[in-house]
């Protein structure tokens, strides 16, 4: 059995109908952000919930992976390996973020999006239903990359999808 890292310190607030806690790390005593139950966030590996950061629903961070600032994971989304959710973006759905994807500035990943690798989302850029990020694609400036769209290897897709470099439709 793997000991506890984090406890409730006994902080609740009200979000969108849910009741979350808010944690503090055993390890330190750093106090961290908030979680609806336990299963939001393993025990296991060094991942954490920091700041104003909420986890809700059957979200799960896991592994090395960081929800920070005021960061919402929801729904049935992912977070793991060495991911983050970073600033006002919102990870929902059945959502995907692993390895070193890094989602921040008021980015959105939804439905059965997957952001992977070293791939990026920033200043209000969203992927949703089937999309595919990945390499170190990096989406910016409003755009929105939905459907079944895969971004591989080195793209930039950015000004509301001006430019895409290096994709393939399913």
């Amino acid at each position: 059995m793997v000991p506890p890292k984090y406890e409730f310190t006994g902080e609740v607030r009200g979000n969108l109908g849910r009741v979350l806690k808010r944690i503090r790390r055993l390890s330190d005593g750093l106090v961290g952000g908030w979680i609806e139950h336990e299963e939001n966030l393993s025990h296991e590996g060094s991942c954490f919930v920091y700041d104003y950061a909420q986890v809700s629903g059957y979200a799960r961070v896991q592994d090395d992976a960081q929800a920070r600032n005021t960061a919402r994971v929801s729904d049935h989304a992912i977070l793991r390996d060495h991911a983050q959710a970073r600033g006002k973006t919102w990870i929902n759905g059945h959502a995907i973020l692993r390895d070193r994807a890094v989602a921040t500035c008021r980015s959105w990943v939804g439905d059965r999006a997957m952001i992977c690798d070293e791939a990026s989302l920033s200043g209000d850029a969203a992927a949703s239903d089937d999309a595919v990020i990945g390499g170190t694609t990096q989406v910016r400036q409003n755009a929105w990359l939905r459907g079944s769209t895969h971004v591989r290897r080195l793209g930039m897709v950015f000004n509301d999808s001006d430019r895409v470099v290096n994709v393939t439709y399913l």
